[in-house]
């Protein structure tokens, strides 16, 4: 059901962002939760963020009411924490040749274990962490340093996910 609900987003991000401030903080939720950077390939808190601001009043508020300017705050107070790793969601090639969802999330929860102990032991609370994918350009993956790419499997990257990796590691 989460992953149904995940892939939904990925369809129907674009009509979401352009909703209601209580919507927009849904999906601040939806990505913070999930550790979605993307929904597809639309950075959701970059969006989002461009249009609260691009539609704050002249007194600061937003929307017609006290809730409105609240769940615009807390979207972009509580959308970007710092992140301590990236997590690659990736596809895999199969012998037959179809394209598949590769083995990079078997353990759903590492990476979200990982910031919530290291918050603890560097007390630092709110660490995060995010899932990124090759989508996008090499550029839009440098919120961490650390790429962590996991799975069982080899990997099968196609030439131009091989030059963004290599792009991404030399920056």
């Amino acid at each position: 059901n989460i992953e149904a609900g995940l892939a939904w987003m990925d369809r129907h991000i674009h009509e979401a962002l352009g909703g209601s401030y209580y919507g927009l903080y849904g999906i601040e939720r939806i990505g913070a939760a999930s550790g979605r950077k993307y929904f597809e390939t639309v950075d959701w808190y970059k969006d989002g963020a461009d249009f609260i601001i691009k539609n704050q009043d002249k007194d600061g508020s937003w929307g017609n009411d006290v809730p409105d300017t609240c769940f615009a705050m807390l979207f972009l107070a509580r959308g970007r924490a710092p992140i301590v790793m990236n997590k690659l969601q990736y596809s895999s090639l199969e012998k037959n040749g179809r394209i598949v969802d590769g083995p990079w999330n078997e353990r759903p929860r590492d990476c979200a274990n990982f910031a919530h102990w290291m918050g603890q032991n560097i007390e630092q609370h709110g660490l995060n962490w995010q899932i990124v994918n090759l989508k996008v350009s090499p550029e839009e993956i440098h919120d961490s340093q650390i790429l962590y790419m996991s799975g069982n499997k080899d990997f099968t990257f196609s030439r131009e996910e091989i030059v963004k990796l290599r792009t991404f590691v030399e920056e």
